[in-house]
């Protein structure tokens, strides 16, 4: 497909992730820093060397965090960027928390069943969730194994010595508890991540699959089957109104210009065409060279799709003629189209065929009003209109001129049909 894949997009936001974590490390090593200079080192006794000994450790501990921050900003560039580097920051965030508990232990001289009264053991909570906003879930579970094995290595379970003072908030049974709750948050936050990533993938995919349907539909038929609109996927009988437009001379005119001519030439008819289209609520089938098939009622019928194709045909015949008038004035060839359009019932539907697909209209409506611009010659009329789409219409009401020229014989039918012409609008 054309633009970004699923993994790209992916990959870009992990990056994203990467960098916003990284400001946040330092935001948060900065922020500490104030409140530690401004509430502790100042109310901290100067001699006491077991507090020396914890400052020391303090400001290591915001040196790591914001060198780990810095770090994380450098590799997350476009260029030097890889997706292993969100496990290597985990690893080290995990690391420097650990590590930072066991100094803190050994310089309080405390037992590990004591950890949590440290204020390096609040960092685990902040390392869970910088690791949730990765929206990646094998990183949250890495990070939480390595949190869990690491304390539990520690000897965060083993009781404190008889000899230590001890609350039964400090005892292995509570410590436990702490544990479990630190696993049960990585857990939730495990499957949030999950979830997310797994959101963001289907949303890429979903706009990939209009993209890559809108290459060959309708843009009103692609949104429609990436609804899954079963209906148009399947495809079903149905009524609807058909219009077909096709420049008169077209072969003559591109035998004789350039082939760039042409293309500008058949742009500016395309662009007319789809502007009066999309204004009369009509969809454009196709474009085949100088001929276009225009629908209405997809995808469900109504009872006005007769009264917008006589009002989409006049507003075609207008914004033709208005354009003719424009080349004559600037020395060019004039324009000339014919139009059929008629009413009745035809297969709708979007098909695959040799892998791709292709919405389709078939049946007798198709062909009458392709029959219908074929005899807009013989009756030197721009538009004709069967009696089935004028039936119970009041053109007068729409602004649109009807001229009935009696029934009409189709080549290659058998029975005549009953045909209007009908005139541009009075006003170009």
């Amino acid at each position: 497909m054309d633009g970004p894949t699923i993994e790209r997009v992916i990959e870009e936001a992990d990056r994203r992730a990467e960098r916003l974590i990284g400001w946040m490390r330092i935001s948060v090593a900065l922020a500490l820093g104030v409140v530690f200079a401004a509430f502790v080192v100042g109310a901290s006794p100067p001699d006491d060397p077991i507090i020396l000994a914890q400052l020391m450790l303090a400001r290591l501990t915001l040196v790591t965090c914001l060198v780990i921050g810095v770090a994380a900003l450098v590799v997350s560039t476009k260029r030097l960027y890889r997706p292993l580097y969100a496990y290597v920051f985990v690893a080290a965030d995990v690391g420097f928390v650990l590590m930072s508990l066991s100094i803190a232990l050994g310089n309080t001289n405390t037992a590990p069943a004591f950890a949590p009264l440290l204020p390096s053991m609040w960092l685990v909570p902040l390392i869970l969730a910088l690791n949730a906003l990765r929206y990646r879930a094998g990183v949250q579970a890495f990070g939480g194994a390595l949190l869990v094995v690491g304390l539990v290595t520690l000897g965060f379970l083993e009781p404190p010595p008889a000899a230590f003072p001890t609350t039964n908030l400090m005892q292995t049974p509570p410590n436990v508890m702490r544990l479990a709750m630190i696993t049960a948050a990585s857990a939730v936050l495990f499957l949030a991540v999950r979830r997310a990533r797994g959101t963001l993938a289907r949303a890429v995919a979903e706009e990939r699959g209009r993209r890559e349907i809108g290459r060959y539909l309708p843009p009103q038929v692609a949104s429609l089957i990436a609804g899954g609109d079963e209906a148009i996927t399947g495809g079903r009988r149905q009524e609807v109104v058909v219009l077909f437009v096709d420049i008169r001379a077209f072969t003559a005119r591109s035998e004789a210009a350039a082939p760039e001519a042409v293309s500008a030439f058949l742009a500016t008819y395309r662009t007319l065409i789809v502007e009066a289209a999309n204004a009369c609520g009509a969809i454009v089938d196709k474009f085949v060279g100088d001929g276009a098939l225009l629908v209405f009622g997809i995808p469900e019928p109504r009872e006005d799709d007769r009264a917008k194709a006589l009002l989409c045909a006049s507003t075609i015949l207008g914004a033709v003629e208005a354009w003719s008038a424009r080349r004559v004035a600037a020395g060019e060839d004039g324009v000339a189209i014919g139009i059929g359009v008629h009413a009745g019932e035809a297969f709708v539907g979007a098909l695959e065929s040799a892998g791709r697909l292709e919405f389709t209209v078939l049946g007798d409506a198709v062909n009458v009003a392709a029959r219908l611009e074929e005899a807009t010659k013989k009756f030197q009329a721009s538009a004709l209109a069967s009696a089935a789409v004028v039936a119970g219409v009041d053109a007068k009401a729409l602004g649109v001129a009807l001229e009935n020229v009696g029934p009409v014989m189709l080549r290659g039918r058998s029975e005549r049909v009953a045909a209007f012409a009908i005139a541009p609008p009075r006003e170009l």
